[in-house]
Formats: C-alpha cells, structure tokens, sequence
C-alpha cells in the first residue's frame, strides 16, 4: 500500500512511514441490482483514480454484498471481468426459466445446488424461502455465461477469498448482516395495560410504565460481520472461523464437521429485505400511503402500535446453527440473557436497521469512510441511525451531519402533522403512487436535495459552491504539509463556518470531518484544504449519493429495487453514472486524504519529540 499511496499523493515512497497511512474504507449500500451496479461502478472509478489500491476494507449491505462478493469470486479480484460477467447475466430474471436449465443440467446442478443440499443434510436445519431464494439469485450472479466455462466449488466459499486479500492487493471484505433480539410481546402488553389502568395507584401505573419502557430497550438490532477470516458479533464479542459457519457448536467447540455455507445460502440472506418487520414494511410503503385521504388515522394507529409491529416478521429470517450455544458467562456485557440457550440464530439484511454498513467500520480505527449510496429511502433516517450508533459506542470522533436541516423538507412531508401535504397528496393518483414507490422517493432526493434546483448539465462536477473556501487543486505544500503560496499571493480561503444554519443541499461528493475537541462545531466541508482537515482530529465522511445525471437521468424509474433483469446497455448506463458520480469528487477526495496523512504525520513526530525528551529527563 505504501507504493500505490506514494503513487496517489505524488510522494517520494522512501519519505512516508506507513504508520502515517490514512486507514480508509469503502461502504456499499443496500438497494438490489441497482446498489450492486453502482458500487462496482464505483469500485471501477476508484481504481481509475488510484482510491481504491489505498482503500484497506469494503463493508457491504444487500445488494453491495452481490457486488463484492462477485468481484471476490467469479470475477477473481478483476473489476472489468466482473462488470462484464454482470452485465451478461443480468439480462434475465433469476426466475426466469432459462434459470431452471441451470438447476437441472448436470454440469451446473451440482454447483448451484450444493449449498441447499448441504444446509439440509446437516444440522443447520431446513431449507427456507430465504435459502431458495438465494439459490435462485446464486444462478445468476456465481454462474458464467459460458455454458463450456469451468465451475469451482471453491468460488462458492467466502473463506476462499482470501487469495485475493492476503496479499494486500485488494481490501478486507465485510458482508454484514443483522440479528433481531425480539423483546417479549406478552410482557410488554401486559404491562402497558398495567401502566394505564385507572384501577391501579399512580406508582403502580408509574412501575408498569418503567417496566414496559425495561422490555422495550431489550429488543435491539445485532450486527454480525462474515469476512473471509471470520464470523461474529462485536456487540457480543463472540466469533468462529467462515469455514465453519453453518456447524453446529457446543460450549464453543464444533460439534460436527460439514462443509462452510456456501455463496448460494449467503446471498440469499445478504439481500433479504422481505424478511422484515411489519413496521419495516410501513416505513417502505408511506410514501405511498401518504396520498390516501385517511392517513393520519393510518400513521396515528401504527405508530401507537410500534413496538408490537416491530416485532413481527411475517416472513422469518434464514436460521443458522447457534454457534454461541452453551456460552453462558462468556460473552460481554448486556449480551441477550436467553442466547446462549437457543438452537439456532435467524439472520437477515443489514438494510432493515441501517443501510449503509458504517457499524463494522467504527471498532477499526478508520480514518476516512467513504460511504457508496444508492438506497432508495429518504437519506435522513440512515444519518439519524449512524449517529445514533456513534453516540451508543461513546465515538466521539464520528462526525456530526446536521440531516434534520438537509432534509427538513422531506421530514416535514413525512410528518402526520402536515395538512397542507396531505391535502396536495389527496390529488394524486394512489394506483400511480404505488405503481412507482421506489421512483417517488429517490426522485424526490434528487429533485430536492441532490440537484439543490440545479438542472443535470450542470451538476457534471460537484455542483456546490465551496461553503468553507476551496484551495487551488495544484496547491503545493512544504514538509509540513502547509501550502506553499507565491510571493505576495494573499490567503483567500474561509475558515469553518460557525453555523450549520448554511449548510448547502447534497451535491455529488459531500464532506464531513469529525472533531473529538468540539463536537458541535459544524463538520461540512466539501472542498477542504490540508490546513483545515489537520484541524480536526477526527473521523471524515465522503458521502456519494447516486444521483441522476447526463449518463442515466432516469435512475429511479429504471433501477428499481424489485427489478432483476437489465439490457446491457442500461446495465452499462449506471455503470457509466456511478463512475462519473465518483470521479466528481476525485480532487477533493484526495486533497482530503493528503490532509489526514499530514495530521498523523505531524502528530506521530509531536508524539516522538516528548517521549524523547521524557526519555532525556530520566
């Protein structure tokens, strides 16, 4: 990495100490086919710009994980192989019969096949839709599409990907996942009645109520991580080698020996959203629901009902052999008490609680996280949970988004509240609403937040005007990492803004960077200077939303998430949008990452400087 590093910062690779390396990574978000395309397109651009080669992990939700996980396997670490075999196979539906072919022919059954047949033999339990499921997507995604090609069980097994990671060439794959803890619904009824019975004494009424708020904090959302390395939950502390998920353990031990899950499970469990909660589903289908003439009662009767729809799954999720059974007194604190009991544990997409994976990325000292965005949910609820699990870790560093000003618009329309949006809705069509949910919202991000009033053609560069003072992008800097300016050359760049009243709408690249010495000052900078990133000590956020634009103006109407076939060409239309969405931010991102190299630089010979002159006074 030092190599390409100097390559990227135009360095001499003898004068950088690796210890000074920005520990960068990449997130992919949830969205199906269409997340899938836009964070391979994005890998394709980071790897044009040189990005990607100083990236250290890639942690993936949903649709992302199809992404790496093709990339890590049929496409053998090579971005062009892997967007080419995509674009091929996704010209038909996972459902469509030529899929069956694959499942029947002798040459394919079995590796398609194999995953299923080994789940059912072993001591994981039966096949579910989820597995099926994923079978069926596996046919598309990990088969070639010559029919002559040779097939590999091992490019089936996330432990193989290895080969490709060891070495340092290509980052850390981190295909996340989540666990619902599910609080007692039987006790959390009983005492609400409890807690508003006339009949019982205000302190009765006051101890239900707390007792009810008790059980409600019991249900939570547990992140679990697969690399090629490992399997476990960092919340729980707990982990296995990936060649043995899918075993069955006692006491910490496996108790039989059965091949690793394999990819046509995996996949299946990645992406499979539809295994939500009925409050999952509410929170999907309101937009469309806002154009009725009685959703105010709707939303009012829902939202008193949250914490019981938010516990019912109507499709379960995959279940796995529990390899934390009989670990009673060894996992950490706050840990579920009845886990440990359990014969199996349910898996499923990480997008239900948080789509885009930032959760793995906060316990591994990461510099920079540079987030891949192509969900087509409202922006405002993944910034409201990302800081919600920075300030749950006590993660100082994480920096502070203002998403209640960025997306105060669409809050507003969201709110029950709001008469004046109910009324406008009423007018509209609800067979056309529901026809194009995934259109409404993701239109809507772009029209009002992405585009900031801004027709496409002018949004080909990052469309906003500096907020915080831009350098020249051919700046030169002094061994202190300062900019070298020409004699008489005055300073023209703005310090911080002292508000986030100001913040300007989400163009194609925004900035955050984290401050641990003031955590309300604002953190929105998209052109920031090397001087002002050494400022601030703590975490930076590059976010790339997937916005519209010359290559593809119509991305929410063509790539919905439901869809699963493509032409090539629109294939290779996304392709070309994400590309140039991450090329737009290329100056900055590298001006950005100059800066934290300057920071920990500075920061490690400060840290040398004392102890030696401690080292002196001894």
């Amino acid at each position: 990495m030092k190599v390409h590093f100097a390559r990227l910062m135009d360095l001499h690779e003898e004068e950088i100490d690796v210890r000074d390396l920005p520990v960068i990574a990449m997130a992919g978000s949830g969205g199906g086919y269409r997340a899938m395309v836009n964070t391979l397109g994005s890998v394709k651009a980071a790897q044009e710009s040189g990005v990607w080669d100083v990236v250290s992990y890639v942690s993936a939700i949903s649709g992302s994980c199809w992404a790496i996980s093709t990339y890590y396997s049929i496409g053998e670490g090579n971005i062009d192989r892997t967007l080419d075999h995509i674009k091929k196979r996704m010209q038909q539906h996972f459902l469509d019969p030529t899929t069956l072919e694959w499942l029947i022919q002798p040459k394919t059954n079995q590796y398609v096949l194999s995953g299923a047949i080994l789940k059912g033999a072993s001591k994981a339990g039966t096949l579910s839709l989820v597995d099926a499921y994923g079978t069926a997507v596996a046919s598309r995604l990990y088969v070639p599409d010559d029919p002559e090609a040779e097939l590999s069980l091992e490019n089936l097994k996330i432990s193989h990907q290895r080969v490709h990671i060891d070495s340092g060439e290509h980052p850390l794959p981190i295909y996340c996942t989540i666990r619902h803890e599910i609080p007692r619904a039987a006790e959390v009824d009983k005492a609400d009645s409890e807690s508003k019975d006339e009949n019982r004494t205000d302190a009765e009424r006051k101890g239900a109520k707390e007792k009810k708020e008790e059980l409600l904090l019991e249900g939570r959302w547990m992140w679990f991580e697969t690399t090629p390395h490992e399997v476990g939950c960092d919340e729980l502390g707990a982990w296995i080698p990936t060649w043995s998920l899918g075993r069955a353990f006692e006491n910490g031990k496996s108790v039989e020996r059965v091949p690793e899950l394999s990819l046509t499970i995996m996949s299946g469990v990645f992406a499979s959203a539809f295994c939500a909660t009925l409050y999952s589903y509410f929170k999907e289908i309101r937009p469309v629901l806002g154009t009725l003439p009685f959703f105010d009662t709707i939303n009012s009767f829902v939202m008193d009902r949250q914490p019981q729809l938010d516990s019912i799954h109507p499709l379960p999720p995959a279940e796995f052999p529990n390899f934390l059974k009989g670990l009673a007194g060894k996992l950490r604190p706050g840990a579920p008490q009845d886990i440990t009991q359990l014969t199996s544990l349910g898996f499923m997409d990480a997008g239900a609680n948080l789509n885009i994976p930032y959760v793995p990325l906060f316990r591994r000292d990461v510099d920079i996280a540079i987030a891949l965005d192509a969900s087509a949910d409202s922006q405002d609820l993944w910034f409201e949970t990302a800081h919600q699990y920075a300030e749950a870790r006590e993660l100082k560093s994480w920096p502070r988004v203002d998403w209640k000003g960025l997306f105060k618009d669409l809050k507003e329309e969201a709110s029950s509240g709001s008469k004046e949006k109910n009324e406008k809705d009423k007018k509209a069509s609800s067979d056309q609403a529901a026809s194009k949910v995934d259109a409404a919202k993701l239109q809507e991000k772009e029209a009002k937040l992405a585009n900031g009033g801004i027709e496409h053609k002018e949004q080909e560069i990052n469309p906003q005007r500096p907020p915080v003072g831009s350098a020249p992008h051919s700046m030169k800097l002094n061994n202190e990492g300062e900019e070298v300016r020409k004699e008489g050359e005055e300073e023209t760049v703005d310090k911080l803004p002292t508000s986030q009243e100001g913040e300007p709408p989400l163009g194609k690249c925004n900035i955050w960077i984290g401050s641990t010495q003031d955590e309300d000052a604002p953190c929105r900078n998209d052109n920031p200077t090397v001087q002002q990133v050494m400022e601030r000590d703590g975490i930076s956020l590059v976010y790339y939303p997937l916005t519209s634009g010359p290559e593809l103006e119509n991305v929410s109407e063509v790539w919905s998430t439901w869809r699963f076939e493509y032409p090539e060409d629109e294939t290779e239309r996304l392709i070309r949008l994400a590309r140039a969405n991450f090329h737009s931010g290329d100056e900055q991102l590298k001006m950005l990452i100059r800066g934290v190299y300057e920071r920990k630089k500075k920061q490690r010979l400060a840290n040398e400087a004392s102890d030696k002159k401690t080292r002196a006074k001894l």
